[in-house]
């Protein structure tokens, strides 16, 4: 953890599974909240 001009940054990686019928919503979600996403992959009918 690393404090810049009084902000709180975090290091590390989280892994999540996105289910249901419109996942797009948690993306289109993250993007408003300026969270990035990367290595997005579609497994099994799951996004992961």
């Amino acid at each position: 953890m690393r404090l810049q001009r009084g902000k709180v940054f975090w290091k590390g990686n989280v892994r999540i599974r996105v289910t249901g019928r419109e996942p797009e919503r948690f993306f289109n979600l993250c993007g408003h909240h300026n969270i990035t996403l990367w290595d997005v992959t579609e497994h099994q009918a799951a996004l992961r």
